[in-house]
């Protein structure tokens, strides 16, 4: 099945401002532990701002139009054949380098009942602010030398997943995210 290219970049558009909202947190992190002249009280407000737009639309609970998920299905065969679910911890510390979850970025699983590992190390689920203790990236990407790369590539798993809750979108509107 083809997924219209309005569907597409629409998609594309919507996990890459979750991407940049949470690379500019772990930036704003980064600058408040490594950055020795860095102004405290300016970075602490930053994140503040960050987090509050990162929260202002979490909802978790948002899931795929009841003809989208029947058109996405995918059978255990097929899950297991392609390598389509992560397979333990083991995975995601091999591939830090990955997004593993819809989690991580404050976005709805538009699959969540799937066979999946939570990313725990790299997620974000919660009502909670960011703040400069809770790294919002894997702890081995944070070093003094280097500011931490971007996370934005999504895992195979997780490509999957959004590929098939595009399946059947007619309108932008009936994408998981948007739904109420």
């Amino acid at each position: 099945m083809m997924i219209r290219p309005e569907i597409k970049e629409a998609v594309f558009k919507k996990f890459m401002t979750r991407v940049n909202l949470k690379y500019s947190a772990a930036m704003y992190q980064w600058r408040y532990n490594y950055c020795e002249n860095a102004d405290k009280a300016q970075l602490i407000d930053n994140l503040d701002t960050i987090s509050h737009h990162f929260l202002k639309s979490v909802n978790i609970s948002r899931k795929p139009l009841p003809d989208t998920i029947e058109e996405g299905k995918i059978s255990f065969d097929f899950e297991k054949r392609y390598h389509t679910c992560i397979d333990g911890k083991e995975t995601i510390n091999k591939r830090p380098w990955n997004i593993h979850s819809f989690w991580s970025l404050g976005m709805a699983d538009p699959f969540p009942d799937e066979s999946t590992m939570m990313d725990t190390d790299n997620q974000y689920v919660g009502p909670d602010k960011f703040n400069m203790s809770k790294l919002v990236y894997p702890k081995s990407r944070f070093t003094k030398e280097h500011t931490p790369m971007i996370i934005y590539i999504p895992s195979r798993e997780m490509m999957i997943k959004i590929m098939r809750a595009s399946m059947g979108c007619q309108r932008i509107e009936d994408l998981w995210f948007n739904m109420p």
